[in-house]
């Protein structure tokens, strides 16, 4: 998951809830195991119209 600087508490927060959801909905076993990284709103979205080909 990519997200500013100011979001980066925001979004640990929703990745962990995610995590923990999807344990307790498939078994107890961990599906899903979700990186949050900061990154500049541009350069994801150039990234993403990229296919990722070229690095940020």
């Amino acid at each position: 998951m990519a997200t500013s600087p100011e979001g980066v508490k925001t979004a640990r927060s929703l990745a962990e809830a995610f995590e923990r959801d999807s344990v307790s909905a498939f078994d107890r076993c961990l599906q899903v195991n979700v990186l949050v990284y900061t990154a500049p709103a541009r350069d994801v979205y150039v990234g993403l119209e990229d296919g990722w080909r070229t690095s940020i």
